[in-house]
């Protein structure tokens, strides 16, 4: 339910989008993102839960310890970590999306080679 909410005394979090838009299914609030609904769940699961998922996942961010640490809805139901999350983890995290939830390790390509080990090097490729 993307409705008002609030954490310690003030409201919090706010949508990109003024106002609120009542109940809606996890699609549509992940495709909005959707704060208030992210933090709802965050609070249903727990920081140790969404900590373990995150780094299940492969990120490797994730700073668990310390008085500086990830373990609030900020951090982990936001995307507000401390050292915040690598564009190729945040890749590879969505992918999984696509692949039926199972995680692959992402891969870089270096160069490209044709049928005959020949390095193809075409700059409208470039």
């Amino acid at each position: 339910n993307d409705a008002k909410m609030s954490y310690g005394g003030e409201v919090w979090p706010k949508n990109w989008y003024s106002g609120y838009k009542g109940d809606m299914k996890l699609r549509k609030a992940v495709e909005q993102s959707v704060n208030t609904t992210a933090v709802k769940v965050y609070q249903q699961i727990g920081p140790d839960y969404s900590s373990s998922m995150l780094k299940k996942n492969g990120i490797t961010t994730v700073d668990d310890e310390g008085d500086a640490n990830d373990m609030n809805p900020a951090a982990l139901a936001l995307g507000g970590m401390t050292s915040g999350i690598s564009p190729l983890e945040m890749a590879a995290a969505y992918a999984m999306i696509a692949n039926d939830g199972t995680y692959i390790e992402p891969t870089f390509y270096t160069k490209v080679v044709d049928s005959n080990g020949k390095i193809i090097n075409n700059p409208k490729l470039l």
